[in-house]
């Protein structure tokens, strides 16, 4: 009597993209997801720490090369700063067309691939990753390449809270955060 394993079933979301092999690997999960390595439990493991320790992809959970991916939010391109560790750039991409992460990152996502990445820790006691300029910039909307409108649209839904801040900090701050918009502005498609 031979056995047989079952394909995973796949959403349709993952099927309408190119998955790389790294990830085909991962367990499905009942919603036809791939479930990323950051996802699954390991006890005894901050998987954060151990990702930027050992420079693995926070998808997949293989080895990176010198370019990484960061999955950002609109405003963390502005700030330059995240708390989810990097990625393949072929994982960040089809995390963000299949909508893999969908939960942690808004409708608008930046996958920012650049070289260097480090932590630096917050005014709370908390620690967050910064990162350098990049090398490429890709904008997706629910899965499909963002026009250049969506991507400021979003942008700007986030700033009114920022600028409030800004403004009662002073002019110094106003003038800090036009200048990180004004260069943020500069990596839309």
């Amino acid at each position: 009597m031979s056995s047989t394993v079952a394909a995973p079933a796949y959403s349709r979301a993952v099927l309408a993209v190119t998955m790389p092999k790294r990830i085909k690997w991962l367990p499905v999960s009942d919603k036809g997801m791939p479930i990323p390595w950051c996802a699954r439990p390991t006890p005894g493991q901050n998987k954060a720490v151990t990702a930027i320790k050992r420079r693995l992809c926070w998808i997949c959970g293989e080895q990176m090369g010198s370019n990484v991916a960061m999955s950002l939010s609109p405003l963390g391109t502005i700030n330059r700063a995240t708390s989810e560790p990097p990625a393949h750039r072929d994982c960040a991409v089809f995390s963000a067309k299949a909508g893999l992460m969908s939960r942690q990152n808004p409708a608008v996502v930046a996958v920012w691939v650049t070289r260097g990445y480090g932590p630096f820790r917050t005014g709370n006691g908390g620690a967050l990753l910064t990162f350098d300029d990049p090398e490429e910039v890709l904008w997706f909307k629910e899965g499909r390449p963002a026009t250049r409108e969506e991507v400021t649209e979003a942008i700007e839904a986030g700033l009114p809270a920022w600028r409030d801040m800004a403004e009662k900090e002073g002019p110094s701050s106003v003038d800090t955060l036009k200048q990180m918009v004004d260069r943020a502005l500069t990596y839309l498609p």
